[in-house]
């Protein structure tokens, strides 16, 4: 939209002098127009009709100058857009990305606490059953040899 106000902007003083001439020219055409026949009158209406062709030329050739600068600032504006929407579609696939990588990551701590919780029952449960699997061990031998040696009688009492 700034290209175009510039555009304007810089159209707005030639416009403005082709109206200044306009107005100059309507005191010297108006007695024409009402009969008066002037020699001098004729040249200098043939002389300001020629500097009106002269800045309506100029006017048109700054009117084409303005729209191919508008023509250019609206390509350059479509060139800014679809660079933005080219951003915000890597800026949406980087988050999407994200998305997956965190549920990732929050889906491994639910398994490493579940995993880690397991290792810990399974090692206290090791460790209660350490002893007991020690005292069975000790009661098979006592039961097959009828004799408990003097170091299993103190591990029992330990115990």
């Amino acid at each position: 939209m700034l290209p175009i106000l510039q555009i304007l902007i810089a159209v707005r003083p030639i416009l403005r002098a082709i109206l200044r001439r306009l107005f100059l020219l309507l005191p010297l055409v108006l007695p024409i127009m009402a009969g008066c026949d002037d020699g001098s009158q004729r040249a200098h209406v043939n002389a300001m009709q020629q500097d009106v062709t002269r800045a309506t030329r100029e006017l048109v050739a700054n009117e084409a100058e303005a729209r191919k600068g508008i023509t250019e600032a609206q390509k350059s504006l479509e060139q800014t857009r679809a660079s933005l929407t080219q951003q915000q579609s890597n800026i949406q696939s980087g988050l999407e990305g994200l998305e997956t990588e965190r549920r990732s990551i929050a889906s491994q701590r639910i398994n490493d606490t579940m995993t880690a919780g397991t290792l810990e029952s399974i090692g206290i449960l090791a460790a209660c059953l350490v002893p007991l699997v020690l005292i069975g061990w000790l009661m098979l031998r006592f039961w097959e040899t009828e004799s408990v040696p003097t170091e299993c009688q103190s591990w029992i009492q330990d115990v």
